[in-house]
């Protein structure tokens, strides 16, 4: 049984990445294969590597005497249901965002010397400067 819904949800991945990545220059035919080389899907690289490996052994070589060659585990089959959530509903940007409250900013006006320290003591390399609530 964890062998269809394998096939099924590798089936729907697939389909799923061909409409991501419909009208999108490809480097690989394979949509699973331009999504495992793209810079987004870093989390699930190596699963979903796997998870081909095992999809494309189950489509050629996939029965010997009527039963499969192998079953897809559990985590397999986690790891496809969480690549097609994460393309279903991406994390938005405010899920990464720093506060306002914790967002050191400067004025024009701001001495540079002294606000070169604070932001070498508390670790800013770059820091938005306004000019009466507008960014500058």
């Amino acid at each position: 049984m964890h062998t269809e819904e394998f096939l099924n949800l590798y089936r729907q991945l697939e389909q799923t990445l061909n409409d991501y990545y419909d009208h999108k220059p490809r480097s690989f035919s394979s949509s699973i294969m331009e999504f495992i080389h793209d810079d987004i899907s870093e989390p699930y690289k190596e699963r979903l590597d796997l998870c081909r490996e095992v999809r494309n052994l189950l489509s050629h070589h996939a029965l010997i005497d009527q039963e499969y060659l192998v079953t897809p585990s559990t985590h397999l089959i986690d790891t496809l249901k969480e690549v097609l959530a994460f393309l279903e509903k991406p994390p938005l940007a405010i899920d990464y965002a720093t506060p306002f409250s914790k967002i050191m900013i400067a004025s024009l006006d701001t001495p540079i010397l002294k606000l070169m320290q604070q932001m070498k003591k508390k670790g800013f390399s770059h820091i938005p400067v306004l000019d009466h609530q507008q960014f500058y």
